[in-house]
């Protein structure tokens, strides 16, 4: 987290850090209420069954985000 609120800070952009069950319901949740239109995400690490049946956190996150754009950020290290 404290890489992702590094970055934000950097780019000017601000970062909460958010509590919920459902991180993916929480995140959209938080994006509707507050009126969020663009949502940064890292790519995934794909490992296991769940990089084919499509239940990691960020296509949830794009399956429940449909009126925003949610862009996926690439990890450069």
């Amino acid at each position: 987290m404290e890489r992702a609120v590094s970055l934000a800070r950097t780019l000017h952009i601000e970062a909460r850090e958010l509590e919920g069950e459902d991180r993916a319901a929480a995140l959209v949740e938080f994006a509707r209420t507050h009126k969020v239109t663009h949502i940064f995400v890292a790519r995934p690490k794909y490992s296991g069954l769940r990089a084919f049946t499509g239940q990691n956190l960020v296509h949830r996150i794009v399956r429940m985000a449909k009126e925003m754009e949610v862009i996926v950020v690439a990890d450069r290290r």
